[in-house]
Formats: structure tokens, sequence, C-alpha cells
């Protein structure tokens, strides 16, 4: 993995063993496909060694067959991909300690030639990299689903380097042909590259919350070179120990500490008066408040009308974390040293977009902050500066970040892949409000301590740092490095907001909390264009705003019910016990987000399995099986089993098409047992958001009770919601090779018989 130009020249490229010293399974750059079969080998051989206990299958054992995967998956890959040789022995070099290990500094050389070959080909090229794109969709395919199997033998420097080099020739590939496949990250490989890289960047003081986030988001390739240099965010006096994968403790408020700061320790100036009376009155007339600032004459506030559409006045509105000592919960009031300091940054960042525009500079330069425009106490005029927060961010000329982490960085010294990726780990990009500033933004910018920048602007200054450097690689990977840190970004500026009712901006909301969680029906209103009003006049008691905000955005996704990362608390009350408390999570995964909200019935949105909310409960139709703990093979050996990764199990036998043996394991409330479920006399029922077969071997599902009324004169079950639990695949020998999955105890008895229900079978879940 030493063929990237990382920023620290003092850190170790991480070392990855050549396995093959024998040199028995040396690549012969022959067909790719067919390498195993010419080794004396079979697919099937190498999944028995990595499922089985015993190491040796047939006289192969578990190191012949890892040194056979990473030939056949690093340096067949390179010859697959580009269809020039591949000479191993120039990608094998001895260490310090004269231990054969990989290098993959010929990599560059080899996709420079390939790159060559492409352009001389202008005419085929199109054709022959369709090809590739095929071939890496079957190789994709291929390992998303079975590389979970080798995880017991291949070492994780091995299956990193396989990541590295899949993503650098992917960049390779899109550089020249950016409209090709753009190949998903080996998500199947995480494991493998996460323990390759969290402790670089433990010791590069990287929060462990911002690793696990960024994990589920970046490419590995970034991340790979991420933990390359050093976090400078926050100040080194904040320290990240106590934080776990799910929680920065280091970043959250203590108690009391939401108060105005000063700019400087040392600063002795006193709060400006406070505005709320000014600013109140404006906000009642449905105006926005402007302000400006200078030392002679302080704070002046000016009225922007929103009912004349023709008046444009440029000004910036300011997004920043309140912990940071911007925020104020008790007055409209702030250190005149601060406002000082955002004045300065307003009128540079207008001043370099005139500069850039050719327009004449305006002599004030306005902004808004909601410290000082959003009247501090409760009643109308904030409920109404709230709602109008979506035409304050819309009609900003430019919305500025103020963080005071990012703020540390001098653009003059600091590369643009260091500001990229401290702007995708700073504090602002987890607070659930600074999101909806965000996606309103036509400009957003952020402050560094010289100058504030755009996303474009740092993409724009890799690339002219890349022009500039004579030994660069035939492409520009840093700046695609850079990009893919921005992305988040991009993406807000360029989703459409409200299609299907804000489904792309759910994406974002995870990872994100704020400090009131009755506050987070009110971002979501605003997001989805709720009305807010209705909201507010609730008491602040977060349940009951979000059974409110259930029944008014009525229209989700399916997803919803099965959600991993969701909260894990449920409503107690019937036709609610399905909704989380809160729909911010910690994953990024699909079944946390995709499609969460949407605002049509499935006939208009055939493609996304749509559900309708209300007093009753979560309308949907989704496949599932019923239980039948009274017809049990054997009814006298029933025993939950403790699964050796955690979780009460027990096994299942499901008969008809999808025949097969499975395994079920609660992982929803934690009080909860199989031998408790039992219990209920109600009949049961897992309700699943898809097929559990050859390609998806698992699922999140619902465990869920009948009612007195198992169903109504459509087919719809009514149900009460019991539990979440996941669906193992453990062993099916219908159509095809037989599937056996060794990590489960093959000992446990098949209790419980299940009968399939219809693919789109109507369920009301209470």
């Amino acid at each position: 993995m030493d063929h990237l130009r990382l920023s620290e020249d003092s850190w170790e490229y991480p070392e990855v063993p050549y396995l093959d010293s024998a040199r028995v399974f040396v690549y012969d750059n022959a067909e790719q496909t067919r390498f195993l079969e010419r080794k004396g080998w079979s697919w099937p051989e190498i999944r028995a060694i990595a499922q089985m206990k015993p190491s040796t299958v047939d006289g192969h054992t578990a190191e012949h067959a890892a040194a056979l995967v990473q030939a056949w998956l690093y340096f067949g890959f390179i010859h697959a991909v580009t269809r020039l040789p591949v000479d191993t022995s120039q990608y094998v070099c001895c260490n310090r300690s004269g231990k054969l290990v990989v290098t993959s500094k010929p990599l560059l050389g080899h996709l420079r030639r390939w790159q060559d070959m492409l352009a001389s080909q202008e005419d085929q090229g199109t054709n022959v990299i369709a090809q590739v794109d095929m071939l890496w969709k079957i190789y994709h395919y291929f390992l998303a689903h079975v590389a979970v199997v080798w995880r017991d033998f291949l070492p994780h420097e091995v299956g990193a380097s396989i990541v590295i080099l899949h993503q650098t020739i992917a960049l390779a590939k899109l550089s020249m042909y950016p409209h090709s496949y753009s190949p998903p990250s080996l998500c199947n490989f995480h494991d493998y590259f996460h323990k390759q890289i969290r402790a670089p960047l433990v010791d590069h003081d990287w929060c462990t919350t911002t690793i696990q986030r960024l994990g589920q988001r970046l490419s590995p390739l970034t991340l790979y070179h991420m933990a390359s240099i050093k976090n400078t965010l926050p100040s080194k006096s904040v320290s990240h120990a106590a934080c776990s994968n799910f929680q920065c403790h280091a970043s959250k408020p203590a108690a009391g500490i939401l108060k105005p700061q000063h700019s400087a320790l040392d600063c002795r100036c006193q709060l400006i008066p406070s505005t709320q009376d000014k600013v109140t009155l404006i906000v009642e007339e449905g105006c926005i408040p402007l302000l400006s600032f200078s030392k002679g004459t302080g704070i002046s506030i000016e009225s922007l009308s929103l009912a004349s559409p023709g008046e444009d006045v440029p000004y910036v509105a300011i997004s920043h974390v309140w912990a940071d000592g911007l925020g104020n919960p008790s007055d409209n009031t702030m250190y005149p040293c601060q406002i000082e300091l955002m004045q300065d940054s307003v009128s540079q960042v207008m001043q370099n977009r005139s500069q850039r525009q050719g327009d004449a500079l305006k002599e004030n330069s306005f902004f808004w902050i909601d410290t000082l425009c959003v009247p501090a106490n409760a009643g109308k005029a904030k409920s109404t500066a709230i709602a109008m927060m979506e035409d304050i961010y819309r009609k900003a000329t430019i919305v500025l970040v103020v963080d005071a982490g990012l703020k540390q960085l001098n653009s003059i010294v600091t590369s643009p892949f260091q500001i990229a990726i401290s702007i995708a780990s700073s504090r602002w990009w987890t607070r659930l409000w600074t999101l909806q500033e965000g996606v309103f933004a036509k400009a957003l910018y952020f402050q560094l301590l010289d100058i504030a920048v755009s996303p474009v602007d740092v993409v724009q200054q890799s690339r002219e740092l890349f022009s500039n450097t004579s030994d660069a690689p035939a492409w520009d990977i840093q700046t695609m490095l850079v990009k893919d840190a921005l992305s988040e970004v991009e993406e807000l500026s360029l989703r459409e907001l409200r299609s299907d009712s804000g489904r792309h901006i759910l994406k974002a909301l995870s990872w994100r909390f704020t400090s009131r969680d009755a506050d987070e029906t009110i971002c979501l209103a605003i997001l989805l264009k709720l009305s807010i009003s209705e909201l507010s006049q609730l008491e602040e008691d977060p349940k009951t705003r979000m059974k409110a905000f259930i029944l008014m955005q009525r229209f989700f996704s399916s997803s919803v019910l099965f959600g991993h990362g969701l909260h894990e608390e449920r409503f107690e009350e019937e036709g609610f016990r399905w909704a989380p408390y809160s729909f911010l999570s910690r994953t990024s995964g699909p079944s946390a987000y995709n499609n969460m909200f949407s605002s049509q019935w499935i006939e208009e949105l055939p493609h996304v399995e749509i559900a309708y909310a209300d007093e009753q409960g979560l309308h949907i139709r989704s496949h599932g099986f019923r239980l039948d703990f009274r017809n049990c093979r054997e009814p006298n050996t029933y025993t939950p089993m403790q699964a050796a990764f955690g979780g009460d199990m027990i096994c299942l036998i499901l008969e008809g098409q999808q025949q097969g043996v499975y395994r079920l394991m609660l992982t929803g409330r934690s009080t909860w047992s199989w031998d408790a479920i039992r219990t209920l006399q109600a009949p049961l029922f897992v309700i699943l958001p898809r097929l559990i077969e050859a390609g998806n071997r698992s699922s999140d599902g619902v465990l869920v009770s009948g009612s007195n009324m198992t169903g109504t004169a459509e087919g719809e079950i009514i149900c009460r919601y019991e539990n979440r639990l996941t669906v193992y695949l453990a062993e099916r020998h219908l159509g095809g090779e037989p599937y056996i999955d060794h990590r489960f105890d093959a000992n446990v008895p098949y209790a419980i018989q299940a009968a399939a229900l219809d693919m789109e079978q109507q369920w009301c879940v209470r």
C-alpha cells in the first residue's frame, strides 16, 4: 500500500505480508476466472477451510488458501482489469528483518501504461471499459457475498491491501471515464480495513466516534489517507479517551456551558445590550433582522422584508455550533469581541465574492445569526422566527460555517486534503440544526483562520497543486480523495430537498444529534415543510411531539420498521409501539435511513415500499412467516441458545419454497427472551423486508403478535410490535449446492416450525 503519496512522511506504511513464500501460487497471467482450477483448487474447498474447525481439507491448509486468495484477488485482479501481464516478483521485496512483503510501488507505472494503452485505442476504449465494468460488477457481487468466509484465515493486512488496490484502480479508471461504473466500497472487507487503520487513526488523535462515522461514509482509500495525518480539531486540550464508537463525549457540552464566551481568554469586554425587543418587532412584522457592527457605533439592526420579492439585500447567514461559545439560550446578546471577528469574516467573504463576480461591494456587509436574531424568550415571536429559517438561509447570499476547530486551520500551510477531512470531521457536521442550514444554502463557505473557503475552492487548490507537481502520477488521485471527503457537502447542495418528502436528507440525519430532544421534530418539520406552529404549541416533551410529527408526516418507508441504528426505545402506547423515540441514528447503512419518509403511496412509487401511519398503527406490505411453537420437531428438547456473538437465539424450520433452517436472534429490548415470548397467547409472526436467499443470507426483522382480531376482510393482519430480531440462514439444501453456515452450533435442536406468508402480505403493526 506504499504507492500512495501520504501527507506525513513520518508515517510508516503498514506492511503487507507476501503469503506465498514457497512460490506455489504465483499468478500466471492466464484467464483469471480459472486460476483456482489451474492451481488444483475449487471455491468449495476454500469455503470449507474457512468454515470448518479443521484447518486442512484434502491436504489443503488454511495457509495455502490464504496465499491462493492473495494471488487471485490482488495480482490476478490487476491483470484481469488492465489486461497487461503482472510480474509478481516486482511487487515482492524483503523488509528489514528479511521477511517477504508486498510493495505496491510498481502499481502506478502499471496503471500509467494501461491508461496509455486506452488512450491509443480511443475508438475501442469505451467498449473495453464497458467490459471492465461488467467484470467489476461480477467481482463486487462475488466479494460482497462470499468474502465474509475469509475473515478467519486471511490476514487483516492482506484484506486491507485488496481494498486499497481495488479502490486505486477504480480511481484510475474514473479519471479517464468519469461516467463509467463507480464500484462501491467492499463492505465485507471493512472488518479487515478498520482493524488495519483504526490504531494509527487513534494515535493521530482522531475521535473513535469520528472514525466510526466516517468509516461508513468515506471510501477505504480516503480513510487510509486520513490515517496518515494528525487531527488538529478541536484544540489539543480536548481528550477523546472516553469516547465510544457511537458517542463523542468530548464534543458534548457540559452542564451550563451553553453560554456566550469571549474570543480570547484574556478579553474583558462586556456583553452588548440585548437585541431581543428590536428583533421581536421585526420578526412580528414578517421581516428578517439583519446585523452590522463597527467599533464606533456598535451593533446596527436593519429589516429585510420577505413580502417584497424584488428586494435583494446581500447578507451572510451564520451557521455555528452553540457549544463553541457563540450561543446564548437565555438572552439575545453576545460579547463584542466575537461580533467584531464575525463582522470581519463576513466582510472578507463578501468582498472576495464581489471581486470574483466583478460586483461593486456595498458599504455595509450584513449578517444574520440566530443568537441575536431569534427572540430568546419562548413565545409567538420565537416560533415565527424558527418558521422563517428556511427563507432566511435560502435568501442568504452566503451561508458561512463558523466552527471553532476549523478556525484553527491556516489555509497557507494546511493541505487541501486535510482541510477537506477536517470539514468532514468537524463538530458542525454532527449537529441537527446545522443540517438545514447547510441544505438551504445557495453558497456554503467554511471559515478558516485566515480565509473562508467553499468546497469548490478546496478542490481547485488541490488541482493546482497537482498541476505543479512534476513527479505526479498519471491522474490526480489526491483531488479525487479531496472530493470524496467533501462528498457530503456536495450532496447537500445538489440534492432535491423534498423529493419523496426528504428521503435523501434522512441519510444526512445519521450521526447528528441535538442538545434538546424536543428540537428534533421541529428540525424535521422545517426540512419536510410541515406545520412548525402545530408542533411548537405542544408541550416540550419529545415523545408528545414525535407522535404528533408521525401523524403529520403519515407516509414513511417500511424500512422505518426494520431500521438498524435507530433509537432502540419504542413507544409503549398501542398504535405507536412500532415507532422509535427518535429518527436520529448512529449508522449510515440503508436499513437505517433509506427512503425513511415518503409523500406518496406505493401505487405511485412502485419501486419503493411505502408505509402509512395513523392512530391504528403502521400499515405496510412485506414478506413474513408465522411461528408455531406448538408443532416442534423435537418438542421436549426446546432450549434457546446463546450465540457466540451474543443474543438470545432459537432455531426455526421453514417449509415450502423457502425450505431451510434459520436462526432467529433477538436484537431489540434486552429484557426479552424466547422463553418469555413462548408464553404469549397470541399467534407470533416475523416480518422481514426481503427474502432470505443465496445473495442475502441474513436480514433484520421484527417479531409481532397477532391481536384477538388476526385480520381484516382485505387480508391485513393486525398485530402488536414485540421486538426486533435478526434472521440468519443456517442451512439449505434446495437448488444447487447445499449451504451450511458452521458459525452456528449444529447440536442446537430444530425446535420451531414456521409457514411462509405471501410476499406482499398486508400488516397493521400497532
